[in-house]
């Protein structure tokens, strides 16, 4: 069934494998922290009436009424 291995090999194995669960651990904290830690640093832009939006294509001509 399973290939006969000897302590050496199995003590390799091992850290490997435990060396991968602390990897993916951290990975899942760092995931963790990012989809579920504070919203407070994150920025929401909106554009009021007066600001123009940086992406926009064409500049809106200002009026000249006096």
């Amino acid at each position: 069934m399973f290939a006969p291995m000897n302590y050496a090999a199995l003590q390799q194995k091992n850290e490997q494998l435990e060396t991968e669960v602390l990897t993916l651990r951290a990975e899942l904290k760092e995931l963790k922290r990012l989809i579920f830690g504070s919203k407070r640093g994150r920025f929401i832009g909106s554009t009021g009436q007066g600001q123009l939006s940086l992406l926009a294509d064409e500049v809106p001509a200002a009026s000249t009424t006096s």
